[in-house]
Formats: C-alpha cells, sequence, structure tokens
C-alpha cells in the first residue's frame, strides 16, 4: 500500500510535538526521581489493607518463618521496557528484619539462603523458577519456635513472557502448592498461623 504525504506529515508532526513537548518539561532524574519518591512513600503511609481477623491472628508481633523465594527474589516492577529504576530497593526479608517488632526464624532464613545465587553457572533449585520448598522435618524446626509462617509467592513480566492465566503465572504451580500445603499442615498442627 500507499501512504500518502499528508499522513507522513501529520506523524512527523505529532513525533515532533511530543519531542517538543518532552524537552519543555524535562526534569533532572534526580529531580523527578526524588518528587515521584516522595508521592509513593505518601501512597504508602496513607494506605492500608483490611483484614477479616476472625482468629486473632493479627498482628503478628515476635518470630516468624519466612517462606517462598520470592522474601529475597521481590519483583519491583516489570522487566524490559516497562523496568522501573528503584534507587533503594528492599526484599521482603529485608524489611521483616528492619521490623522492630518482628524477627526472622534463623533456620529458615539460613535454608533459604540467597535465592539468586549463582552455583557456576547452573540454575540454583532455590530461584523463581524452581520454587524451593523445604523438607517437612526443617519446617518442623521452624515450627517450634515461630509464632507465625509467612509465604511469599512472586511473579514477574517482561516482553514476549506476559501473565498467562495457566500454572505457575495466574495459577499456582504444583511446587507453590506443595509449599503452602507442607508448610500449612505443620504450622497448624502445631496451632500457629499461616
Amino acid at each position: 500500500g500507499k501512504i500518502s504525504t499528508e499522513a507522513v506529515n501529520r506523524c512527523c508532526e505529532n513525533i515532533l510535538n511530543v519531542v517538543a513537548w518532552a524537552a519543555a518539561h524535562r526534569d533532572a532524574p534526580g529531580d523527578v526521581y526524588d518528587r515521584d519518591l516522595k508521592i509513593s512513600q505518601a501512597a504508602a503511609e496513607e494506605s492500608f489493607v483490611l483484614l477479616k481477623n476472625d482468629s486473632g491472628a493479627l498482628p503478628v508481633t515476635g518470630e516468624i518463618a519466612l517462606f517462598g523465594n520470592g522474601q529475597v527474589n521481590t519483583e519491583y516492577y516489570p522487566r524490559g521496557s516497562g523496568m522501573v529504576f528503584v534507587r533503594d530497593p528492599v526484599s521482603i526479608r529485608d524489611g521483616i528484619e528492619n521490623c522492630k517488632k518482628l524477627k526472622l526464624n534463623r533456620h529458615m532464613k539460613e535454608l533459604y539462603g540467597d535465592c539468586l545465587q549463582d552455583y557456576g553457572g547452573e540454575l540454583n533449585p532455590k530461584d523463581d523458577f524452581y520454587q524451593f520448598v523445604p523438607e517437612i522435618a526443617d519446617i518442623e524446626i521452624s515450627a517450634m519456635t515461630s509464632r507465625a509462617a509467612v509465604i511469599v509467592i512472586t511473579r514477574g513480566t517482561t516482553e514476549g513472557a506476559d501473565h498467562r492465566t495457566g500454572e505457575g503465572d495466574y495459577l499456582l504451580s504444583a511446587r507453590e502448592t506443595e509449599l503452602i500445603e507442607r508448610v500449612s499442615e505443620v504450622f497448624h498442627a502445631a496451632g500457629k498461623t499461616v
């Protein structure tokens, strides 16, 4: 097909208008980041989640056992062209460790280690592609001293790998289901919250 000169001119004019607008409204990257950070912090401080607390599980204080690779490999944003720069990222594990009212179960922390650690170029069995599921005995050890268990499931997306409705994305993977079932069975048998 052919494109008319008028259509090409209209497209070029639109592109130049966007470039001119962007140049006129450009902030220094640090200024934009600081401004956006203030907005994000204010939104977080003014937000809340309403949960039904029939069994008195909340608030959680004391020692908790943290499960799931997402505790270390926390997804903050999409990858690829939608990626957002996070100056000071805090994983879920780091956030809990920084909370004065909570203490992480040392056994689970050591067992999960660094879920992204590279083992000589081979896939680490604890990375997100292979959700790490601790043995029952290890979960029992953590249940002895922990008041509650927290399970972290995380998802990421990028071009060519958008979210899908199947297992391991919208639905839990078999290993995620196994993790939830194991942890729930052990902690509930001990009268603890998950």
